[in-house]
């Protein structure tokens, strides 16, 4: 069993924990690190929305680790209703916790007329390691359209980490630029709140996050400190301009040391 041990990683965790069924050893952290995930940074057009770290979780993704070792990740997207008749063991999806976060999850068998998955959890939490459900609790737990994925070996391919190296540095520039406008502005506490995913949790929470797991210490303790600003900001819980409290400088100092974390990550090589 391989436990989560990271922000968000469950998806990671179990991409981990399907290797291991191949017996393969390795943890969500050897992963994140040996793919290049805390240098990568995508805008996604149709959400709007920032992604970094752990939020970047798809085969296009996974296949940046899996490729060169022999593996690809293969998802099918199935409407919920299909997904009993079509789940097979060793299959990665997400349960619905939110309506805005899934946790992931890996099929493993059919029991007693009730469907067993793998937790990919934290290992000091007090959640199961297996988790059994009906199909009506499953179906409550699921989108409406569910993409499941699992592996399937391939021959060895070298994957090409530049584009993904020139988008993070445009991104990162893109993220500065809206981020200065909008702490240059008058927020309500519904606007601040909305912003929390879409705006900080790339640099505050998942860059963040990605930053201790490259053990960059100077920018983890500036992230750090812009992310207690925020916060004491946050729990005002009154229309602010958070430029007021929050340097539109440390916001550059910020955005300006992952950039430079990328580069000097390319220069170093993957």
């Amino acid at each position: 069993m391989k436990y989560m041990t990271f922000n968000s990683s469950c998806p990671y965790a179990g991409l981990a924990n399907l290797l291991e069924m191949y017996s393969i050893d390795t943890e969500d952290h050897q992963i994140a690190l040996d793919m290049g995930l805390p240098y990568f940074l995508r805008y996604d057009r149709d959400t709007k929305c920032y992604q970094a770290g752990a939020s970047l979780q798809s085969a296009e993704w996974f296949d940046l680790y899996l490729k060169p070792r022999g593996f690809c990740y293969v998802e099918k997207a199935y409407e919920k209703h299909q997904l009993a008749q079509k789940l097979e063991p060793m299959s990665m999806l997400g349960l619905q916790v939110t309506a805005q976060s899934k946790h992931a999850v890996i099929y493993l068998e059919r029991a007693n007329g009730s469907f067993l998955f793998l937790n990919n959890k934290w290992k000091e939490s007090e959640e199961p390691e297996r988790l059994t459900l009906t199909k009506e609790e499953l179906l409550d737990r699921l989108p409406n359209i569910v993409v499941v994925g699992s592996l399937e070996r391939c021959q060895p391919e070298r994957v090409d980490i530049a584009p993904y190296i020139r988008e993070s540095l445009d991104t990162w520039e893109y993220l500065r630029t809206e981020l200065q406008e909008y702490i240059a502005n008058e927020q309500t506490p519904e606007s601040l709140r909305e912003s929390m995913n879409r705006l900080f949790r790339p640099l505050l929470l998942d860059g963040l996050t990605m930053m201790q797991l490259a053990k960059n210490d100077s920018q983890t303790q500036l992230l750090s400190e812009l992310q207690r600003i925020y916060l004491t900001a946050l729990r005002r819980n009154q229309s602010i301009t958070l430029a007021d409290t929050m340097s539109p400088a440390l916001i550059d100092r910020a955005i300006a040391g992952m950039k430079s974390a990328v580069q000097d990550k390319m220069r170093q090589g993957f």
